[in-house]
C-alpha cells in the first residue's frame, strides 16, 4: 500500500471519529485538551469564575490530582472507578464548608490523572463567564443564555427519579464545553440550577456520563433530547 492510499484512509479514519463526536477517556492526553497554551493566563482567567472548556476557579482541564490538591487541599472524598476496559477517578471538595449553603466541586480524572471534567454544585459563589450562578432560576438562565442558544442542546434524564423532584435537566453547549443541570425545587416551583460541567470542547461524551465511553454507555440511553431550552419532570 502506498504512503498517499495510507494517508487517505487515516484522514477518512478521523474524519469519521469527529464527526461521531467520539472522545476516548482511557486515551486523554494534554495534546487532546489543546493544552498548548497560556496556561498561566487560562488560570488568572479562571479564578472565581467558571470558563467554558477551560477551567473553574484556578484549577484548570489537562491538569492533574496534584494541582486541584494545591489548589483547594485536600479531598473530602476520593474514589477509583474500574471497568474491564478502563478506569477513571473522581474526588469532591467542599467549598465555603463553614456556610449554611456550601458548593461542591466534583472533579473528574482520566486513567492517565488527567482532568477531563469540573463539575461545580450547589452555591459555590462561582460564576460563569455569563454571570450564572448555583441556584439560578430556569427563566434567568434561558434569558441570559438566548444569545447562545443555537449551540445549546436539551435533555432530560430519565435514569432515575428524585422523590419531589423527578428527573434532572441539561442545557448542554457542547461546541463551548459547559452545561447547566436543573432540578425542580418543590418548596418555591421552579427550575434552578443545581449543578454546572466543564468539560472538553466539542466532546460529546460530557457531562455528567464520563464513563459512556468505558462501561457505563447503557446509561445515555436514558438521556432524552428535549425542545429549544426545554425542562420535564417526566
Amino acid at each position: 500500500m502506498s504512503k498517499l492510499v495510507s494517508m487517505i484512509i487515516f484522514l477518512l479514519y478521523v474524519g469519521v471519529s469527529l464527526s461521531c463526536g467520539s472522545f476516548n477517556y482511557k486515551n486523554i492526553t494534554k495534546k487532546d485538551l489543546g493544552k498548548l497554551r497560556d496556561t498561566k493566563a487560562e488560570r488568572i482567567e479562571t479564578i472565581g469564575k467558571i470558563v467554558p472548556g477551560v477551567g473553574a476557579d484556578g484549577v484548570l482541564l489537562g491538569e492533574n490530582f496534584e494541582s486541584v490538591v494545591k489548589r483547594f487541599g485536600a479531598p473530602f472524598s476520593d474514589v477509583n472507578h474500574e471497568f474491564a476496559d478502563c478506569k477513571y477517578r473522581t474526588a469532591k471538595w467542599i467549598l465555603r464548608p463553614k456556610e449554611k449553603r456550601s458548593g461542591l466541586v466534583f472533579v473528574t480524572f482520566s486513567n492517565e490523572n488527567i482532568i477531563i471534567e469540573i463539575q461545580i454544585q450547589g452555591d459555590s459563589k462561582l460564576r460563569t463567564v455569563e454571570g450564572i450562578r448555583g441556584y439560578y432560576p430556569s427563566n434567568t438562565v434561558r434569558e441570559t443564555l438566548k444569545d447562545l442558544s443555537d449551540g445549546i442542546d436539551s435533555y432530560v434524564d430519565t435514569g432515575q427519579d428524585y422523590p419531589g423532584v423527578g428527573f434532572v435537566n441539561h442545557w448542554i453547549d457542547f461546541s463551548r464545553g459547559i452545561s447547566y443541570q436543573f432540578a425542580w425545587n418543590r418548596v418555591i416551583k421552579v427550575w434552578e440550577v443545581n449543578a454546572i460541567y466543564v468539560f472538553p470542547k466539542n466532546q460529546k461524551g460530557s457531562p455528567g456520563y464520563i464513563g459512556r465511553d468505558c462501561g457505563q454507555i447503557e446509561l445515555w440511553k436514558y438521556r432524552r433530547k428535549l425542545g429549544k431550552f426545554e425542562l420535564s419532570r417526566n
